[in-house]
């Protein structure tokens, strides 16, 4: 499991928003019913086309907020349900799996990668899957960004 590193630039992510376990999510029923809902309204206010399902770190260990959602430009008017969240840019390690092996490939980041390499990763940032525009099925490429130290 060995990733790329890149730097990415801050963006706003406008999206459905859960707070909770990561474990405790149920991500159909927050991606397919309920931010697909407003898809029609968020896709021509995006300005990659792709879709993000972002990991916001809380005060409480194991919890956060969970963000499924398009980004926008920080002053888009979006419907009042969705929230918009700014993700910080900086350093990150990029995992590339497919729809169907995200879990693994997260588990894979956080029971081996972090293991071999201690004190890498920046707790304090956002976490995302970076979904392309042309993601349709379960064997398309997804991407995962671990936000790290240098």
């Amino acid at each position: 499991m060995q990733p790329e590193f890149v730097r990415k630039v801050a963006f706003t992510v406008s999206g459905i928003a859960h707070r909770g376990p990561l474990d405790g999510f149920d991500f159909d029923q927050i991606w397919m019913k309920e931010f697909m809902a407003f898809a029609e309204e968020v896709t021509p206010l995006s300005i990659d086309g792709a879709y993000y399902g972002v990991w916001f770190p809380v005060a409480r260990e194991g919890h956060g907020d969970y963000v499924a959602g398009m980004a926008v430009p920080e002053t888009a008017e979006v419907p009042v349900a969705l929230t918009m969240r700014p993700v910080s840019g900086g350093d990150y390690a990029v995992f590339a799996c497919t729809v169907a092996t995200i879990g693994e490939t997260w588990d894979g980041v956080h029971d081996t990668w972090l293991a071999a390499n201690p004190g890498r990763h920046d707790a304090s940032r956002p976490a995302f899957e970076f979904y392309p525009p042309d993601c349709t099925d379960a064997n398309s490429p997804v991407y995962c960004y671990l936000p790290v130290l240098r």
